[in-house]
């Protein structure tokens, strides 16, 4: 009978190899067995045929080709030049009303401040801010919430500038809002408020 010698106490028999001193295996291409990727089958759509959905072939020679390059050429940039313009125009006519909204917003909102920086330096030399304030109260006595628009239209006077009159019916009132562009921006001008007379 062999006898084995004896493990040191808290170690088991079959002693664990820790990781670090496991001895490193080597792997050759040969050994590791790839399976191949399943292949994915294309998806296809379904093929329509509608007769006046498809286009008729065109025939267009290599000198008519060239001709509607040129032509694109200049066609393409023109009309983006056009469309912006078209864009920059509309901004600038609705640019006042959109002002003219958002006093309005500040005034209800109890902003009297922002309201203020709304308004052009002609104005705030003529109105300070603390006779502002009692404007502002007085649009605010009045339901100004959901103004209706009645009227809007815009004028050029020459050296002067361009001024947009605009006149919201509020509940019982007329508030009457003139904004004005000298050249370099918007700004509230005038606030008027009158009542409707029945």
């Amino acid at each position: 009978m062999e006898l084995k010698a004896p493990a040191p106490l808290g170690e088991s028999e079959t002693k664990k190899q820790n990781p670090i001193q496991q001895p490193t295996q080597v792997y050759q291409n040969n050994d590791i067995k790839q399976e191949p990727l399943p292949q994915s089958k294309p998806f296809k759509l379904p093929k329509i045929n509608i007769p006046w959905l498809k286009l008729p072939k065109v025939n267009i020679s290599p000198r008519n080709k060239k001709k509607i390059i040129e032509i694109s050429l200049i066609a393409v940039p023109t009309l983006l030049l056009i469309i912006l313009s078209i864009m920059v125009i509309s901004f600038v006519k609705s640019e006042p009303y959109r002002m003219a909204k958002e006093f309005l917003e500040k005034i209800e909102s109890r902003d009297i401040s922002g309201a203020y920086d709304l308004t052009t330096d002609a104005y705030k030399s003529a109105k300070p801010f603390k006779e502002f304030k009692e404007i502002a109260n007085k649009l605010n006595s009045v339901d100004i919430s959901h103004p209706k628009e009645k009227e809007r239209y815009m004028e050029e006077i020459p050296g002067m500038g361009q001024y947009a009159h605009i006149k919201y019916k509020v509940s019982g009132y007329y508030v009457d809002i003139t904004v004005f562009n000298d050249e370099i921006d918007w700004g509230i001008h005038s606030i008027t408020l009158s009542l409707i007379n029945q």
